[in-house]
């Protein structure tokens, strides 16, 4: 196997596991909670809307499908939107959104249910450290794409 397509695996596994998280999480969690819980936050960690808890189902649904749709874009064999100097690094250059979008996925649910559980949960270390793996993906991703663009 290429050292690329043993990358996209990886890729595609650890988001997978990190999906099944998310989902059993809320599973574990689910009939803990209360009926509304927690749906938005300002960035000082403060309580701006609640939601029911059925829409924890729907931000994995959604999530989930978007994922689903990536990794079938990937497997296309034609990628107009990125030119790179073959097949399988276009391939690895769309297939690195998915642990980003499983852990956006995984971040939202846990900040959620654990703001609902917990109203002084303090939620700036998490937005903190979120940003900085914001910040790590987009220097790989970009760091990837030039480094392959196509001459």
């Amino acid at each position: 196997m290429e050292k690329q397509e043993k990358i996209n695996k990886l890729l595609i596994g650890f988001s997978f596991l990190l999906t099944l998280i998310s989902w059993n999480y809320v599973i574990y969690h689910f009939s803990n909670l209360p009926n509304k819980i927690v749906a938005h936050i300002s960035l000082k960690g403060e309580i701006n809307r609640f939601d029911s808890k059925w829409v924890l189902w729907f931000i994995l649904a959604v999530f989930s499908a978007i994922s689903l749709l990536i990794l079938w874009f990937s497997s296309k064999r034609k990628l107009h939107h990125i030119r790179l100097k073959d097949k399988m690094k276009q391939k690895t250059a769309t297939l690195l959104v998915l642990p980003f979008l499983a852990m956006i996925q995984f971040f939202v649910v846990f900040i959620m249910i654990h703001k609902t559980l917990n109203p002084s949960f303090n939620t700036s270390k998490i937005l903190s450290f979120f940003s900085a793996l914001t910040i790590v993906f987009l220097i790989i991703y970009f760091k990837f794409t030039f480094k392959n663009i196509k001459k």
